[in-house]
């Protein structure tokens, strides 16, 4: 019989226990609320519901840490299944008292809660030892909750609802089997080789353990933000449901298989993802899914539409249980497994659901159930930020984003996307709010001002903060200024003189904000050799998300709610910008090399450059049309649905999702086919969008061709920005990137914008989309114009020519595999491979072990300080930009030298690498006295004592003999 035939044997157990124990939950799990409403009001059912949160606090990490020191975890789950289901029964028996049934809830999920990390933790033990797959035997849990729910729907819709009370007893007693059939975890400890090296702790030290693991409370604190979501699906949806449904049980059923369905290939691919994407992806899948399900609850009115997001379950619960499960097992001590899996438990079950739970119940109870939604809706952000927290504080053996790099670009993708969701929240509205008060010339007069503002301020700013050296300091004065001005319009309204002075002020201090954040971050990838469209992608992540939750706000509490929503993320954005390195630090830029510019002398070094003069121009055109597109398509849509704010939402969510593709491969495309190209599909997608709306009566015809703004303002941007960043001279970034703006959304915008108003308020939307897509043509002549200013990039540096030269010639040097160096013996054969002929001479010299295992330690040693040298080698000789050798330099010092001489002191047996000398040791010698010299090298051998003494032997004369 196969290997994998004895797995599955071995396994079978596994599936057949999580199968029944699920059912037997499911059937009166997902009925007591509904079983509840016929005694208690909404509130009442929200304190029962927070009982089994409580329990949750205290039960599983108390018998958790019961069961690591007794060594009977089998025991005490055998103990917790039948008092927990007897328990369970005793219900139904105590109402209508509330004080009976408060106290029968809590003892029944006082035996019932550790059952899960119980059986959880026999059967990580279990997979563990076989090898197996976590996530394959947890899915047949998902498919006996979904059975077990479906089943007692039907009984419960045709013999009533005691018999989800008795369906959770039946089902007990298989479970009690199979369970009988798997090795309980303590017996697994005591046939593990490292059991006798694990204490058995107390639930006091297993605490105490868990508070010094930065990484666990990280986690930990996402699991708490993530129950409450969870909390609050669990306890109100099935009756919500259930009453929209008018008392159908059968769609609670129908909902929780659905839900269980997905499931399935959530957790039979669960280890793949977590390996593939680590947990902070993961989880951060299952926080966007809980999003996405709590929107869709907040909107509904008819129950069915809830069913197709219920197969999202599988993300906010499957990914991110397994994840979140695997992540805390893998990280407990031995012996401490039942204590950590109790205590995850306990803080989404417990803490996390009660939180959602009792506050559900009051926001259910005294507004509704779509009001609770809504709210429950605000913690996917702040799960969000949890998420980064626990990011920065995974150890460095976890697959995820734990490098500094790769830190600091998470922290872009962040500020990009909460300044992205405000700024969308206010600006996609404006035209909505002007409605009610202006026609539609003085929406156009008004639109066209901070067209106006775009072409002053941003260069204007941008050349203070080059020649000030601040370029933070101005970012966060102008953020501030910009809301605080932005909310003062609402209150100007009544007079439209007012009404512009207060636009003109808060879009002088708004409009550079966009192009003093695109130059932190393309300074920030430069540096780290990132791509700056897999960052901005995150800017509309964070912009369609914004238009879309503030259109539902509007739709529900009214217009002024779009410059609140600005306001509130206002305080995160700053907070966020602060944790960002300034363009002009220290890190990030030489300020010797920098020679500051006025704003006079930064126009003249534009107006020399004729490939930035012919980009202008074509930006000048495309930024008419994006006027035009940017000013009158929301208003445009609003008056077409007849005054549905939501599809204004809806058409910006769309736009913004065509985004993540187009920044996602942005670097990629424009590389591949240049900045020329990729202008001309940005230009002929605004011809298809125009097109389109100029033909449009039914405004969700619209819909589909918004997905194009991912070329038409993607590509467009990131192409012109990338062009126009590496193209100017150190120093005058600010000025440029701000002049860039100035013409696209300043003079192209404002040309846009102000004839837009003057066509749509006299002919008609239709006829200013005709005209608008007349600039196609005329653009694609812009674009050739550029196309022929573009100038080609010599190498020509003495330097760079001799590089240029070698490499261009070494083909005909007749090197073996054409690379230096090369050995030649006795003028006849020429040998090529610095190892190899390091191997060579070894063995000549006696360097080289005799003995196989030696000479294998010996081996991976050499290949180990090779690794060091080819990085340095690489950042010296291979990196042309400074920026891009600074950051290889930074890594360096930071991450690879001192996590790789770590491992090296660790494999010393002394005095040397093996106890004698070898050329393992001369390599270290040469790395510490040569590599390890290069001034941009920091990390110091002497910080390394054992290395350091083989260093020094290995430079005697006498060390060898």
């Amino acid at each position: 019989m196969s290997v994998e035939s004895e797995k599955w044997r071995e396994l079978l157990p596994a599936k057949a226990v999580y199968t029944f124990f699920d059912i037997s939950f499911s059937c009166v799990l997902n009925f007591l609320p509904v079983f509840f409403n016929s005694y208690f009001n909404k509130f009442e059912i929200g304190v029962i519901q927070t009982l089994p949160c409580l329990a949750y606090i205290i039960a599983p990490p108390l018998w958790g840490a019961i069961a690591d020191v007794l060594q009977k975890q089998r025991l005490i789950h055998i103990l917790c299944i039948i008092s927990g289901s007897l328990l369970m029964y005793s219900i139904q028996f105590v109402v209508p008292s509330f004080t009976w049934t408060c106290v029968m809830v809590f003892l029944a999920n006082f035996q019932s809660t550790p059952l899960w990390p119980l059986l959880d933790q026999a059967i990580l033990a279990l997979v563990t030892e076989l090898g197996a797959e976590f996530g394959k035997q947890r899915l047949y849990g998902a498919v006996g909750y979904g059975i077990g729910a479906y089943l007692a729907g039907l009984f419960v819709a045709n013999y009533g609802i005691s018999w989800a009370f008795n369906l959770n007893v039946i089902f007990a007693i298989p479970m009690i089997l199979s369970l009988s059939f798997i090795p309980s975890p303590d017996q697994s400890h005591e046939l593990s080789p490292s059991s006798a090296k694990a204490a058995s702790p107390s639930f006091i030290s297993g605490l105490g353990i868990i508070m010094k693991k930065k990484d666990v409370l990280g986690l930990l604190f996402v699991t708490l933000l993530g129950g409450i979501m969870f909390g609050i699906i669990t306890a109100f949806l099935t009756l919500n449901l259930y009453e929209l449904s008018n008392s159908n049980a059968q769609i609670v059923g129908i909902a929780i298989a659905c839900e269980t369905t997905s499931e399935l290939p959530a957790f039979y691919y669960a280890d793949r993802i977590i390996d593939k994407l680590g947990t902070v992806k993961v989880l951060a899948i299952s926080i966007l899914a809980y999003g996405a399900r709590l929107t869709c609850y907040a909107l509904m009115t008819n129950p069915w539409v809830a069913l197709p997001f219920e197969f999202l379950h599988g993300c906010t619960y499957g990914l991110a249980f397994a994840a979140s499960t695997k992540y805390v097992y893998a990280e407990a001590p031995r012996g401490t497994e039942g204590v950590m899996m109790g205590v995850l438990s306990a803080m989404q079950n417990g803490f996390g659901r009660g939180i959602g739970t009792i506050f559900g119940g009051y926001l259910y109870n005294n507004y509704g159930p779509s009001f609770m939604w809504t709210v429950a809706d605000l913690g996917v952000p702040v799960a969000l930020v949890g998420l980064y927290m626990f990011s920065c504080s995974i150890p460095s053996h976890e697959p995820k984003v734990a490098t500094i790099k790769h830190k600091e670009l998470v922290l872009a993708k962040v500020v990009y996307t909460v300044f992205s969701f405000g700024s969308s929240s206010v600006l996609n509205f404006l035209p909505v709010y002007f409605n009610t008060y202006f026609d539609k010339f003085q929406i156009g007069l008004l639109q066209t001002i901070p067209c106006i503002c775009s072409i002053i301020s941003p260069p204007l700013w941008g050349a203070i903060a080059d020649v000030l050296q601040k370029q933070r300091l101005v970012h966060i004065f102008c953020l501030v200024s910009a809301a605080v001005l932005m909310y003062s319009i609402q209150f100007g309204s009544s007079n439209f003189t007012w009404t512009c002075i207060l636009v003109f002020l808060a879009n002088f201090q708004s409009q550079p904000l966009w192009p003093l954040m695109d130059q932190a971050i393309l300074a920030l990838v430069t540096r780290l050799g990132a791509e700056y469209g897999k960052q901005r992608l995150y800017g509309a992540v964070g912009w369609g998300t914004g238009a879309y939750v503030t259109g539902l706000i509007v739709a529900n509490f009214g217009i002024a709610w779009a410059f609140n929503t600005n306001a509130i993320a206002c305080i995160p954005t700053l907070l966020l910008l602060q944790m960002l390195p300034s363009p002009d630090a220290p890190e990030l830029v030489d300020s010797s090399k920098a020679k500051a510019t006025t704003f006079s002398e930064g126009v003249r070094l534009v107006m020399g450059r004729r490939d930035i003069l012919g980009l202008l121009l074509v930006v000048f055109l495309a930024g008419i049309m994006f006027g035009a597109l940017s000013a009158f398509l929301t208003l445009n849509l609003y008056e077409l649905s007849h005054g549905n704010a939501q599809i204004v939402g809806i058409a910006i969510f769309c736009e913004t999702f065509s985004e993540l593709p187009a920044f996602y491969f942005a670097d990629t495309i424009i590389e591949k086919l240049g900045t020329v190209k990729v202008l001309a599909i940005s230009i002929l997608a605004y011809g298809a969008r125009l097109t389109c709306y100029a033909l449009m009566t039914n405004p969700w015809v619209a819909l589909p061709f918004e997905f194009l703004h991912g070329c038409t303002y993607g590509l467009g941007w990131a192409a012109s920005t990338k062009y126009v960043f590496a193209e100017v001279p150190r120093g005058t970034e600010g000025m440029m990137m701000g002049i860039l703006s100035g013409v696209q959304t300043g003079l192209g915008r404002g040309v846009g914008t102000f004839v837009g108003g003057y066509l749509y308020n006299t002919y008609s939307a239709s006829f200013m989309w005709t005209v608008a897509d007349c600039f196609v043509p005329i653009s694609l002549i812009g674009l050739y114009i550029f196309s022929c200013t573009m100038p080609n990039h010599d190498i020509t540096t003495p330097d760079e020519k001799k590089q240029l030269l070698y490499f261009e010639t070494k083909t005909s040097l007749n090197l073996p595999f054409n690379q230096l160096p090369t050995l030649r013996v006795d003028d006849k054969a020429t040998y090529a491979q610095s190892l190899a002929i390091a191997r060579y001479a070894s063995k000549l010299a006696g360097l080289y072990p005799k003995e196989p295992l030696i000479a294998l330690e010996a081996d991976s040693l050499v290949d180990t300080i090779s690794e060091l040298f080819n990085a340095v080698f690489d950042a010296v000789f291979k990196t042309s930009d400074d920026i891009a050798r600074e950051a290889k330099f930074n890594v360096l010092n930071k991450e690879i030298f001192p996590r790789t001489l770590e491992q090296l002191e660790a494999r010393v047996v002394g005095p040397f690498f093996t106890g004698k000398i070898t050329f393992a040791d001369i390599y270290l010698f040469n790395l510490a006295r040569n590599t390890m010299a290069n001034s941009n090298i920091n990390v110091r051998i002497s910080d390394y004592p054992k290395l350091e003494q083989i260093a020094k032997q290995s430079h005697c004369s006498n060390c060898h003999g």
